[in-house]
């Protein structure tokens, strides 16, 4: 995935569409940023929405993944964040 040890590492996870908030977690990434918080952040999935995602600072825009590349991909964050206001068939485990 590229992060250091050291790297507090926040994941989302998900579709990239309006109902999965994708405002919320841009919002929480460049108030990091803003406030000189050490992080990265890493992002999975696709949608429509990758193009602002993939313009917030530190920042790793993964696009999908699955099976062990997906299973690395969570082992790798010390936070999961998932912003979504709806989420009717819950996959993310």
């Amino acid at each position: 995935m590229g992060f250091d040890e050291n790297d507090v590492v926040i994941l989302w996870c998900g579709r990239l569409v309006p109902e999965k908030r994708p405002d919320i977690f841009c919002k929480v990434i460049r108030k990091l940023h803003e406030r000189k918080i050490p992080f990265k952040a890493l992002v999975v999935g696709q949608g429509p929405v990758e193009a602002e995602v993939k313009n917030l600072p530190n920042t790793v825009f993964a696009g999908w993944m699955s099976g062990d590349e997906l299973s690395t991909a969570y082992a790798s964050c010390d936070i999961f964040l998932f912003p979504s206001a709806v989420e009717t068939f819950g996959n993310v485990t």
